[in-house]
Parts: structure tokens; C-alpha cells; sequence
């Protein structure tokens, strides 16, 4: 045994630290240390360790001890912990980490690093305050100022902070939801920018609050971040950009591994609109495209000729520059405008209306399938695009490769320039891809609205995503000394294959010598302490919502009736999920005033609303009913009698016909529905699930209206995959006869 081996069951010992610092309260899982074994072997050994932990295990504490083992014996190493969700982080940096410091009497230094975008830049602030009085309307300049009240009061300038200090004002009456939103939205304009950026040379580097964050994580030896900046970290180094993020480490640990794939799409999705092109357009030139005299363009020209003195520079930046980037948003412009008049005739022939429409060949007449960008009909304005965008980047690598240190204020506008420049650069490149449909690496789609609560076409946006994940998640977990990947839902029925695939992993002998996957389960005694329920003769009519937005009425009466009566049995205390935002607005309005009628407290989530207030309320309200969708089926933590059922309205297939998972399915082969769709609504599922019984004291019920659940022939698979509740199937009066006596026993 190893010595990082021998301190983890040191600590977990029945006389341990651990036993010590918790006395009577402190509870030996053997789930938890046989975990931990594991990864304290993973960390002396090397290689890539996959753990699923049940709901219970207590796996934070089952890598953070071993971590500490290792730290122990090597100060001068550092480990990488990544999460999905916010609340894990703070759980880690405020319970978790400092818990552990304290029973082992060991001082391991630990800090929260965030992507850059999170941060506010002290300089951009000052930029944008001096043009504000100039450019924003009496409520922009209002919303302004609160940021700005905002920014003389923070110690550590991150947006998490300032839309709580917005919060705090909206509780207190001093502004209204409207005016937050206004205050939110001009984030974007002084968080920190990589190429808005004067490093080390900025005039407030020394109160910079990014900075601050990574000199923290220099001097850290564990670093909480999350699993977005992870990947962009690697990204960067595989630009040999390496690295404005994170510190130097070879000890990785991902928390809320499940995700993993969705958050390194994510990072490697782009998307491009007009309103792209339009903003650092607008900026470079003055208030509109057209303008000129008060963009950064001609602010940066006359600082050249009067302080710098440097024509031949002026020359190349001079009114042919200024055409060029009035005749690149006029052809963006010809453009959207061509491919918003197709789509809309596309969406008035489909039924039901998308908002993702898939991109395989050109809307216009063309000669081939698939053309390259050079060739396709719909972006006939890349033919002059590109030699454009080639000679802005000589613009931007002729401004770049001068100091201009000596003059701050003229570096300072050569930043905000070439910024602007990178942002037009890096549009152009994307609406090339996006044309270029020879490459099949990437997936392609129109996104006509952004806003789940509007069922019409909004502004096009282009999104381009690639295919596989797989061979960017593979390489930048070998580059590690130890990897631990673990979650409480990566398997089917046990079965790691789907997720290894995903993560380009187990495809050869050698990825097999390197891996290690354990199963451990929870220790919560589900037979006892949880049912899980599915009603069999609810009406069989369609589900999904039709054009208008409609669900079968008489399933949708039917269920309402049974649910009226289950709340009754639960006295609330109920989160009723969704798979779509037309099935909650349905139900809402059919059973909302019913439910408030009859004493309830009837909430529901909204597309735009703040997930943690609406968990709060619900933890504080009498006989509560949370209506929600999305976000919902994971990362919210409610223990004991307040959630005491949740509600599955229907099996969380993904939609089989979005672009990005018909070019998935298509790239692997084999058969889609049980290779892949089954495999995500399984794991969807199981996290739906671990919404109800957070400790081992809670007890409640799974109700899922889905026959599908008890009759489909995949009904048993997906139930071996589930915490082995009881389970109840059959007629709505067995169910709720049989869900009577178990909450009256519970009470």
C-alpha cells in the first residue's frame, strides 16, 4: 500500500480524524471508502479512473481525501477540480474544503477560478463610461450607474456577485426586474476580454480583479473550477495560446462527469448573426455603420498622426479600411436577409413550426450536395468576404506587432481596436465554416429563436458544432498524470460503454490498460423509504404539443384530475418536471387556478427566471407545487419533508430530429434509438430521479406518467437503471391507494 493509500484509510479509520471531528455523528460508509481507495490508487498509479457514486456515497469527500493524502506528501503539486454546476462549487469552497482543513489539521490552499468573461475589467469600465453619456439612452445610463455603484464596492468583481447585489436591490424596492435586465445586459461590454486586454502593461492591473483570481490559483494548490473552463483552457494550449487560465497541474478531478460532453460542446460551439457584425462594426465606425468621427477607428488615426507619427501605419488604416468594414456588414446584411426569407417560407410549410432547422444542403439551387463555402448559392457573398477578412487580419497583425507602451493612451485604443478587428475576423471564419458543407466534422443549423416561450421565428443566428467530442475530451484527459471522472448517473444498467464513447475513450488496448471504472451504491435504503409509481390507463393520446402548441386534451384533463388527487396525498410538496416548455405551459394553465383554489401554492419556472430564488421559494412555501422544465431535472438539492414527490410527466427522450443528434447518430451507425437516444433519456432520467431522496432519512415518491415506464420492451433496462425503489404499476386507483397508506405511514 501506497502513502497515499495509507493516510486515506487513516483518515476514514473508526478512530480516525474524521471520527474525531464529527464524533457521534460520524458515520463509516463503505461505499465512500472503497471509492476513495480507488482514487488514492489512481493518484499513485496514474492513469483515468471513472467512479459512479450514488446519491449518498459522499464522493466530494471520497476524491477530496485522497487529494489531501497526495498534497501531503507533495506540496508542490496542484489538483484541478471541475464541476458542471455553481452550487457544487460552493459547496465544495465553503463546506466541503474547510471541513477537511479543520479534522485533518492540515492547511491546503484552495481558491474558486472562473472563466475571464466573469470578471469585471476596471479599464473597459472606464472606457465605457466615458463614451456612456454620448451613446446610451436615460435607462441605459441609468442601468449604468448601478454597475458602475456596483464596481467601487466589490472586493472581488465577479458577475455572480453583481447579479446578487441586483437581487438585494429588487428585494428592497430601489430598482424593478426591467432595469436589472438593462444592467445585466451591459456586462458584455466591461467583463474582461482577451483581446480587449492590456495585461501586465494596464494602468489597474494592480487592483485587476482577474488577476487577482489567478494569482490565487497560482498560490493554490487545489483549484475549484468548472468544466467550460477546462475545456477552454486546452483549447488555448492546443492554439499554443497557453495559457491566461489555469495554473500549471497534472491531478485532475470531474465532478458531474454526465455533463461533460454537453460542456466541452458547448465551448466548442459558435454561433454568428447579423447583430455579430453589427455591434464592433458600429464601434470601429461611430453610432451607426454609416458614421464617422466617433468610432475607435477614427479615435486610433488621429491618435496615430498626432502621437505616434507613424503615416505609413495611418496609410494602411485609413477611409479604404473604413469601406471595407462598411461593405463587410452591407454583404452580412444581403445575406441574412436572403436567408430569413427562405427560412420563413421553410417554417410556413412546416407544421409543427422549428426553431432548430438542420443545415445539409443550400436553400437556393445549387449543382452538388454538399458544396464548399466557395461554391454555395446561399453565401455567394463570401466570394468577396474572404479576400476582405484576409486583409483585416493584415490590419490586425500590422497593429499587433507594434509596441505602443510609450503612449498608453494610444496602446490603450489600439487594444479596443484590434479587439473589435478579432471579433469581425473570428464572424467571418465561422459564416465560412458554416458554409462549407464538405466538412462533415461539423454540425449545422439555423436557430430562428432563442426564446422557449415564443413559438415564432425570431432573429437568425448560424451555429455551427462539431460532431464528436470525443477526440478533443480524449487527449485532454491523457495529458494528465491521474484523471477522476465521477457522477451519480454515467451508466446504463451498469454499463459504461455509451459514456467512454463519448469521451473517445475504451477504443483501444491501450485506452483499456489506462481505465478503471467502479460502481458504487448509494447507501440509502430505497425499498423502504421510496416508491416508484406509474399509472398504466391514462389516456394514450399524443403527447407532443401540435403547431398551436396543443397536447391531447383528454390525456392532459386526465392527468390533471389524477395530480389534483395525488397533491392532495402529498399536501404539495411536489416538483412536477417537464420535457418541454409547451407541456408545462399546458399544464400550468389547466391546473394552476385549480391547484390555488384549493389552498395550494402553486409556482412555476419561467424561461428567463433565477433557478435558486425559485428553489427558494419553494423550500419556504405551504403545500407547494413547482411546475419546471430543463435546468430542473438536475443540480437542485431540497432534503427531507418539503419535496416529498416528484413528478415525470414523460420519458426525457432527446428530440430525435434536432440537427446536432441527427449527425451524431449518423456519424456513429449502429442503431440510434437504442445506442444513443435510450442511453441520454436513461441518464436524463436517473437525474429526474435523484431530485427526491437526498439523504437517508427523506422518503417520498417517483411518480411517472409514462406507461412506457412499465410496458415498453426497454421498460425493464430503464428500471435496472433506476435506485431500486418499490416499485407500483398499474390503474390510477391502485396507484393512489397505495401512495394513501405510504404517506400516512410517513407522517
Amino acid at each position: 500500500m501506497g502513502e497515499i493509500a495509507l493516510l486515506t484509510e487513516q483518515v476514514f479509520a473508526p478512530d480516525g480524524p474524521l471520527a474525531k471531528h464529527w464524533g457521534e455523528f460520524f458515520r463509516r460508509r463503505g461505499g465512500q471508502v472503497r471509492m476513495a481507495r480507488e482514487v488514492a490508487r489512481t493518484f499513485e498509479e496514474g492513469g483515468i479512473t471513472v467512479v459512479e457514486a450514488g446519491t449518498g456515497v459522499g464522493k466530494s469527500f471520497a476524491y477530496l481525501v485522497p487529494a489531501f493524502a497526495l498534497l501531503a506528501t507533495n506540496r508542490t503539486t496542484r489538483l484541478v477540480v471541475a464541476t458542471n454546476k455553481i452550487n457544487l462549487q460552493h459547496q465544495l469552497l465553503e463546506k466541503d474544503l474547510p471541513t477537511l482543513s479543520k479534522a485533518l489539521d492540515l492547511h491546503v490552499a484552495y481558491c474558486l477560478l472562473k472563466g475571464r468573461s466573469n470578471y469585471l475589467s476596471r479599464r473597459r469600465l472606464a472606457t465605457a463610461w466615458r463614451r456612456s453619456s454620448q451613446e446610451l439612452f436615460p435607462e441605459e445610463l441609468e442601468a449604468f450607474r448601478l454597475l458602475s455603484d456596483w464596481a467601487q464596492k466589490t472586493q472581488i468583481g465577479d458577475r455572480a456577485e453583481f447579479e446578487a447585489y441586483l437581487q438585494g436591490l429588487i428585494k428592497k424596492g430601489n430598482i424593478s426586474e426591467k432595469m436589472e435586465s438593462r444592467a445585466l445586459t451591459l456586462w458584455s461590454e466591461v467583463q474582461s476580454d482577451r483581446y480587449d486586454c492590456l495585461r501586465k502593461r494596464c494602468p489597474a492591473v494592480e487592483k485587476c480583479f482577474l488577476y487577482g483570481a489567478k494569482s490565487s490559483a497560482e498560490a493554490s494548490q487545489i483549484v475549484v473550477t468548472n468544466h467550460h473552463l477546462l475545456a477552454l483552457d486546452a483549447l488555448l494550449e492546443e492554439a499554443n495560446e497557453k495559457s491566461e487560465l489555469l495554473p500549471a497541474h497534472d491531478y485532475l478531478v470531474i465532478d458531474e462527469a454526465h455533463s461533460l460532453v454537453e460542456s466541452v460542446t458547448s465551448c466548442l460551439t459558435r454561433e454568428v448573426a447579423l447583430k455579430s457584425f453589427q455591434r464592433p462594426v458600429t464601434r470601429l465606425l461611430g453610432r451607426s455603420v454609416g458614421g464617422q468621427g466617433t468610432g475607435v477607428l477614427w479615435e486610433f488615426l488621429d491618435a496615430l498622426r498626432s502621437d505616434w507619427g507613424c503615416s505609413k501605419l495611418a496609410k494602411v488604416l485609413d477611409d479604404a479600411l473604413a469601406e471595407k468594414l462598411k461593405r463587410t456588414y452591407e454583404l452580412v446584411q444581403h445575406c441574412f436577409t436572403r436567408l430569413e426569407k427562405y427560412l420563413t417560407k421553410t417554417q410556413e410549410a412546416s407544421l409543427p413550426m422549428k426553431i432548430e432547422i438542420g443545415y445539409y444542403t443550400p436553400l437556393l439551387p445549387h449543382a452538388g450536395k454538399r458544396p464548399k463555402w466557395a461554391d454555395n448559392p446561399d453565401f455567394v457573398e463570401l466570394q468577396e468576404l474572404v479576400p476582405i477578412g484576409e486583409e483585416l487580419e493584415r490590419c490586425f497583425r500590422s497593429v499587433e506587432q507594434i509596441d505602443f507602451s510609450p503612449k498608453p493612451p494610444l496602446e490603450d485604443l489600439a487594444c479596443r481596436f484590434t479587439a473589435m478587428l478579432h471579433l469581425i475576423i473570428e464572424n467571418l471564419q465561422t459564416l465560412r465554416d458554416f458554409a462549407d458543407l464538405r466538412n462533415r466534422k461539423l454540425s449545422r443549423w439555423f436557430l430562428t429563436s432563442k426564446d422557449p416561450d415564443i413559438n415564432e421565428p425570431g432573429e437568425t443566428t448560424l451555429v455551427v458544432a462539431p460532431i464528436e467530442v470525443g477526440e478533443f475530451i480524449r487527449p485532454l484527459l491523457q495529458k494528465y498524470k491521474a484523471v477522476i471522472l465521477t457522477s451519480a448517473t454515467m451508466s446504463t444498467a451498469g454499463n459504461f460503454s455509451y459514456i467512454l464513447r463519448d469521451w473517445g475513450l475504451g477504443k483501444s488496448d491501450e485506452d483499456e490498460s489506462e481505465l478503471t471504472t467502479l460502481s458504487v451504491e448509494s447507501p440509502f435504503d430505497y425499498q423502504r423509504n421510496c416508491i416508484l409509481a406509474i399509472p398504466k390507463d391514462l389516456p394514450t393520446g399524443d403527447r407532443q404539443a401540435s403547431a398551436d402548441g396543443e397536447i391531447d386534451r383528454s390525456y392532459v384533463e386526465a392527468a390533471c384530475v389524477f395530480l389534483e388527487s395525488l397533491l392532495d396525498i402529498t399536501a404539495g410538496r411536489t416538483l412536477i418536471l417537464f420535457t418541454s416548455w409547451a407541456a408545462l405551459n399546458t399544464f400550468w394553465d389547466q391546473l394552476g387556478p385549480r391547484l390555488k383554489n384549493a389552498g395550494f401554492t402553486p409556482l412555476r419556472q419561467q424561461a428567463k427566471g433565477k433557478k435558486l430564488v425559485l428553489t427558494q421559494q419553494f423550500k419556504h412555501a405551504e403545500r407547494a407545487v413547482l411546475f419546471a422544465t430543463a435546468s430542473f431535472w438536475e443540480g437542485i438539492d431540497i432534503p427531507g419533508e418539503q419535496l416529498s414527490c416528484v413528478v415525470i410527466e414523460k420519458l426525457p427522450f432527446p428530440v430525435p430530429d434536432t440537427p446536432l443528434l441527427k449527425d451524431r447518430i449518423k456519424a456513429r451507425g449502429g442503431n440510434g434509438f437504442w445506442d444513443f437516444q435510450l442511453p441520454v433519456m436513461i441518464n436524463r432520467l436517473r437525474q429526474g430521479f435523484g431530485r427526491l431522496i437526498r439523504t437517508e432519512t427523506d422518503r417520498g415518491a417517483v411518480v411517472v406518467l409514462d406507461a412506457r415506464l412499465a410496458v415498453a420492451r426497454y421498460a425493464a433496462l430503464v428500471r435496472e437503471s433506476l435506485p431500486p425503489a418499490r416499485l407500483i404499476c398499474g390503474s390510477r386507483e391502485k396507484i393512489l391507494r397505495e401512495l394513501r397508506e405510504f404517506f400516512l405511514i410517513s407522517r
